[in-house]
């Protein structure tokens, strides 16, 4: 007998029939060599022969199953009542002696003879047990874990945090999901909380899946029952993360700032910041209800300072809190210092674009100055100038734009490819912003400030060979071709070829530099087309550039590149086929057959002895399904493109 499980088989469908196909006829009793036969084994009887059970580690310590049984020549079919339970060992074989046509009866309780075991696959989804955080006064930085009923792996899907509102906080996904060492519980990388908020939280379906392979199910119930929730505290204490001025170049009038991890919601009245000069006289002091808030940032009053002069600034401690009641330590040394202008011109810091750069975008609209301290406008002309002198175009200091250290100086013109240009920026274009305006020294010659624009900046674009038409009537490979614009080289990518009725890819061509000729890529592909059909193209972007680097945009829509075959083919030329390449086999047979290197033939064509055609398989695989076909003689072709390599004759019993 063959066990269909077979013996010991794993992961087996819950759904599965289960088949015992013997190696001759057999039958319930014979009482003779001459074929007198007492008793059939038939669908009336087949399914006191056989067996079904689970529960056990063995056929002894089972109990039996629920099932009907059926026959059909020498295969006996158990179907169970309802699905296998999954990850169960099932036992099922003969519990009664059959013979065959010569009285020799079959040996009961043989493994893997007479009976098989096998396990169901596991299609447990895996289930949530337990998850923390889950309480309110949760820390910003908690750890996040689910812990699953059984051993997972990260998968595709994702976690997301919502606040209670149901906004997203954060989605968590890839590296950001790993698995503990117990292998059961999924830790979960987040984002720190924001403080005294609730949360629930969505494990999507497909986050993790179990070792069989089973995801998770969707968990996303908001309610407090059911659902993930909880609630941050904030216990951590108020810091200033940024200090105003700080360093060289402040200016002269200014508003002291400081900018917390979170909002100062009180100020103290009795509580100071105090500036002081760097030699200990005191300049100023505000009280902490003197300021004003926005957001986490607190501004004290302007103060007025004197030019080229070193200060540091104290900040009592409590002079701030947040609202939970977290006070703010305070700065009581010198650490928050800084120094006054000093009354000097504008120095440029960097240029963009920069001097002496090349391949500069055709498309820049505007040249941009940056300095080493804030700016004014001045006056004067800025010119920018192509390398032989001529001039391109002319900007109004008064009219660039001015950023604190930053001046934009907006074009009108467009730059032209493969040009040279120089600036010219006069003295005086901009200034300090001190109460003494003293001038930029200017750009005041060819050199300092040049670049030179792209060659070329534009994709290549092509036609395509054939689109629109009919193919010739002979040809089931049609030559297919991109001209491109320009000269190309090739990158990486494949062009698909699609049957237009279905959308189903039927050819996938990887682009290789065999393929380009100058502008020209002819592609070469093995699978024939069908008679008669609409195709079209699509091709992956990148799969050329041009000797610039542009990369060609592909062909995404379905409509750009189409074509039909012709309705028929020219006779191949078939190379010479040995009897022994392609093999039909078993042969007589009773299901099927199996053809060897099927991969290599277009179709198979079955007739039956009158020359009618009972069925066609294109692209066939190895097995040949023929169940359905009566007893009797056939003949099975097998086709190449179009051409007979081989006909066999065949016996169906």
């Amino acid at each position: 007998i063959v066990f269909n499980p077979a013996n010991s088989a794993t992961k087996v469908i819950p759904t599965s029939a289960l088949t015992l196909t013997f190696s001759e006829d057999f039958y319930a009793d014979v009482i003779s060599a001459d074929d007198v036969i007492i008793a059939y084994v038939d669908n009336t009887n087949v399914s006191s022969f056989v067996y079904l059970k689970t529960g056990g580690t063995t056929t002894a310590t089972s109990t039996d199953v629920d099932f009907t049984a059926s026959i059909s020549g020498k295969v006996i079919t158990i179907v169970p009542s309802k699905a296998l339970e999954s990850s169960q060992i099932y036992f099922y074989g003969m519990k009664r002696t059959v013979e065959d046509i010569n009285m020799q009866p079959i040996v009961l309780d043989v493994v893997g003879k007479t009976y098989a075991s096998f396990t169901v696959a596991d299609i447990t989804a895996p289930k949530i047990v337990s998850w923390t955080p889950n309480t309110t006064g949760t820390s910003k930085t908690a750890a996040m874990s689910v812990t699953f009923d059984s051993n997972v792996v990260v998968s595709t899907g994702s976690v997301v945090i919502r606040r209670e509102d149901g906004t997203i906080f954060q989605t968590v996904s890839g590296s950001g999901l790993s698995i503990d060492t117990d292998k059961k519980t999924l830790k979960i990388a987040h984002n720190d909380f924001e403080i005294l908020t609730s949360y629930f939280v969505e494990v999507g379906a497909s986050a993790i899946v179990d070792e069989s392979g089973n995801p998770n199910a969707l968990f996303n119930d908001p309610t407090p029952e059911k659902g993930w929730l909880f609630t941050t505290k904030d216990t951590y204490e108020l810091t200033a993360t940024a200090l105003t001025p700080m360093g060289d170049n402040t200016s002269r009038n200014v508003n002291l700032t400081m900018t917390f991890n979170k909002v100062p919601a009180t100020r103290a009245s009795d509580r100071y910041l105090a500036v002081y000069k760097a030699d200990g006289t005191a300049v100023a002091q505000f009280a902490g209800n003197e300021v004003v808030v926005s957001g986490t940032t607190a501004t004290f009053p302007t103060m007025g300072l004197d030019a080229n002069q070193a200060y540091y600034a104290r900040v009592e401690a409590n002079i701030f809190a947040d609202l939970p009641g977290n006070k703010f330590a305070g700065i009581m040394d010198n650490s928050w210092a800084f120094s006054t202008v000093n009354n000097i011109s504008p120095k440029v810091v960097t240029l963009a674009p920069a001097d002496n750069l090349t391949s500069v975008d055709t498309q820049t609209s505007s040249l941009v100055m940056t300095f080493d301290r804030n700016i004014a406008l001045g006056s004067g002309s800025i010119a920018l100038r192509y390398a032989d002198g001529s001039l391109v175009e002319e900007v109004m200091a008064k009219d660039a734009l001015v950023n604190g250290m930053t001046l934009t100086i907006k074009l009108t013109k467009s730059l032209m490819v493969h040009k040279e240009y120089y600036v010219i920026v006069p003295a005086g274009a901009v200034t300090n912003t001190e109460i003494t305006k003293d001038p930029f020294a200017g750009i005041l010659n060819t050199y300092t400030w040049n670049f030179t624009t792209a060659t070329d900046l534009t994709a290549p674009t092509a036609i395509y060979t054939p689109n629109g038409t009919t193919t010739p009537t002979t040809d089931s490979h049609p030559s297919l071709q991109m001209t491109f614009n320009e000269d190309v080289t090739v990158a990486t990518g494949n062009v698909k070829i699609y049957k237009a009725s279905d959308n189903t890819v039927v050819a996938t061509i990887p682009v290789t530099a065999a393929m380009l000729s100058g502008k020209t890529v002819s592609l070469t592909y093995a699978s024939g087309l069908e008679r008669s059909t609409n195709y079209y193209v699509l091709v992956d972007g990148g799969v050329v550039k041009d000797l610039a680097g542009n990369a060609f945009a592909g062909v995404t829509a379905s409509t750009t590149w189409t074509f039909k075959t012709g309705a028929d083919w020219k006779t191949p030329v078939v190379p010479e086929i040995s009897d022994s390449q392609f093999k039909v086999y078993p042969n007589p047979f009773v299901d099927y057959v199996t053809v060897s290197n099927a991969s290599e033939l277009s179709k198979v064509v079955v007739s039956n002895i009158a020359g009618q055609i009972v069925k066609e398989v294109v692209n066939p695989e190895s097995t040949i399904q023929l169940n359905e076909l009566r007893s009797g003689v056939y003949f099975i072709s097998l086709y190449q493109d179009g051409a007979v390599l081989k006909t066999v004759k065949l016996l169906k019993r």
